[in-house]
């Protein structure tokens, strides 16, 4: 039904699924889950992984054009970290999801974990995290 009303409404892109990690160890049902979005959407299909194991253990991210990552990795506990210090810890979990999958990743959500969430701090995650997804690319 979500699919169909994408399709009608000129949705770009469409998510079959988010964070069912219950789930996404049926390998088989998921390939029949995209298959069916597909036959109702042509646009680019996605799905929401959750960061800490789910993104790296699917099976069946070969069925999606673009692997989404809801990226909350802990990045510092540093009050006032450099975009330097933030692309270094975003360094691990983006370019090893972006090697295994080479120009379809993308971080679907992101944040940090901080004790205090600073306009300047906000603003050094979004750097690091545009810089090292573009250069991912």
């Amino acid at each position: 039904h979500f699919a169909e009303l994408a399709q009608a409404n000129d949705v770009e892109q469409f998510s079959v699924g988010c964070e069912l990690i219950g789930t996404t160890g049926r390998a088989t049902r998921w390939r029949e889950v995209v298959a069916g979005v597909r036959d109702r959407f042509s646009g680019t299909l996605t799905y929401a992984s959750n960061w800490g194991g789910e993104e790296v253990g699917l099976a069946w991210w070969d069925a999606v054009d673009l692997i989404g990552v809801d990226a909350y990795y802990p990045l510092t506990d540093e009050n006032d970290p450099t975009v330097q210090e933030l692309e270094d810890a975003w360094a691990t979990p983006i370019h090893t999801s972006a090697a295994r999958f080479p120009g379809c990743c993308c971080a679907s959500e992101s944040s940090a974990t901080a004790t205090l969430g600073s306009s300047t701090f906000d603003e050094a995650i979004a750097a690091a995290s545009i810089s090292l997804l573009l250069g991912a690319q």
